[in-house]
């Protein structure tokens, strides 16, 4: 092996070693863990976010402990682990990938952060076997049980994100005084959403059960608690027979039964935690 040849092998494995010493060493973990807890609370509006440890890996990524966006000081959603990587670097922003274990499911994607001037970054991630009954955050904030499996796809550029989701054997519980406790099946749901400052745009909704079965759109009105945040949905359902054992209130029952398979209007308002419902004709 000649010097010049030794020089390069020197020099290569000098270079490694150093960046193995600022990987594990001299990364500057508590610094960038409160960027990404301010730059991930700005991309959801300010909603608070906490990340517990954060650990560089070789050659350019990072391994995130257990991030949790907060609702009045509580989980709404955890991601128990994530991965993150760079993947490209030029003039206008730092694309990394990410790849996460979320409510029994996986959230995989890619997301780029603009250098200059700083903006929100662009995200596009997929989402897959997300189970509703891990989310812990959605029962609080429902006051409802929930259950069932999610997939679909979240993307954000500029101050707009947009979510498609497709579920499948969706459950929702409902205590309700008028018609009692019941359970609502679902064997598929499709919903098309989209955010922009305070306000989530449900543009399209389609749900269907041996229960109850429908469609629906409108807008929710986000409130700094999100639980009082304000629905204005409107929705076509039909009622199915098997609805009917489900409820107890005679009266409830009389009343639909002379709906079954009938297209019925109904308007939802109120708050996401105590929602008002009104029923008319089908449209």
């Amino acid at each position: 092996m000649n010097a010049e040849i030794r020089r390069t092998v020197f020099y290569g494995v000098f270079l490694i070693a150093a960046l193995l010493f600022w990987v594990h060493w001299l990364f500057p973990a508590s610094s960038v863990r409160t960027f990404l807890e301010e730059r991930i609370s700005t991309a959801l509006g300010g909603q608070p976010v906490r990340i517990d440890a954060i650990h560089a890996q070789f050659p350019l990524g990072v391994l995130i402990d257990r991030i949790e966006i907060l609702e009045q000081e509580k989980p709404l959603v955890r991601i128990e682990s994530l991965q993150a990587g760079i993947t490209g670097l030029n003039l206008e922003a730092l694309n990394t990938s990410l790849s996460a274990g979320v409510a029994g499911g996986r959230i995989e994607g890619l997301v780029a952060w603009p250098l200059w001037p700083p903006r929100n970054p662009k995200i596009d991630l997929q989402l897959s076997g997300l189970h509703l009954e891990r989310i812990e955050g959605l029962g609080n904030l429902t006051h409802r049980s929930l259950a069932g499996e999610v997939s679909g796809r979240l993307n954000q550029a500029e101050n707009l994100w947009q979510l498609s989701l497709a579920g499948k054997d969706v459950k929702i519980g409902i205590i309700d005084a008028t018609i009692g406790p019941i359970q609502i099946t679902f064997a598929n749901v499709q919903t098309l959403m989209a955010m922009e400052t305070r306000t989530v745009h449900l543009k399209s909704a389609s749900f269907n059960g041996t229960q109850v079965s429908g469609s629906a759109s409108g807008a929710i009105g986000l409130s700094d608690r999100l639980d009082q945040s304000t629905p204005s949905i409107d929705a076509t359902i039909r009622i199915h027979p098997a609805l009917m054992s489900e409820i107890r209130n005679p009266a409830i029952r009389s009343l639909l039964s002379s709906r079954i398979d009938q297209p019925v209007s109904v308007h939802i308002s109120g708050t996401l935690a105590h929602p008002m419902w009104t029923m008319g004709e089908g449209r």
